[in-house]
């Protein structure tokens, strides 16, 4: 982050953010975006207890990816297992792994294990779950993805002190 970005406050990212959007996307795409956004702004996503839970990425042809942090996130590595979350969300997260790409050897050093919700994947870029041009539906289980992530933060933060 740059120091410019650093001293925006939080709604003045969350208009640079919808300004992006505008730009770059088009459509239902663009509208549930902004609405995500307005959740993110609202939920502290971005920022929970010190950590992202996820952030936004669009490209130049009109893409949206909806990043799941990696390493450093409890989420990816806790052994917390209760999430309160229904099979479906659980079956959205793992359909939505993100494998590394880079070619050899690019980040082999880099290419993390993880345990989500209870599945071990192997060889998962360091942003370990990419939702990619979500429509409507899977920004309602992102959501609910989210809630239960701040969950998990909070039993875990609690359970180390």
């Amino acid at each position: 982050m740059s120091e410019q970005e650093k001293k925006l406050t939080l709604e003045e990212l969350f208009e640079a953010q919808k300004k992006e959007f505008k730009a770059a996307l088009s459509g239902d795409l663009q509208k549930n975006a902004i609405d995500f956004a307005e959740y993110m702004k609202n939920s502290s996503a971005d920022n929970y207890l010190g950590e992202c839970i996820c952030f936004t990425v669009t490209n130049e042809v009109g893409d949206l990816h909806i990043f799941v942090h990696g390493p450093q996130s409890t989420i990816c590595n806790s052994n917390y297992n209760n999430f309160p979350i229904d099979e479906s969300i659980k079956e959205l997260v793992w359909a939505n792994v993100n494998p590394c790409r880079c070619a050899p050897p690019g980040c082999k050093e880099r290419n993390f294990s993880f345990t989500i919700l209870g599945k071990k994947f192997d060889n998962l870029c360091n942003c370990p779950i990419a939702f990619n041009n979500p429509d409507a539906e899977t920004f309602g289980k992102i959501k609910e993805f989210v809630e239960a992530s701040k969950i998990c933060i909070d039993t875990v933060k609690q359970a180390e002190k």
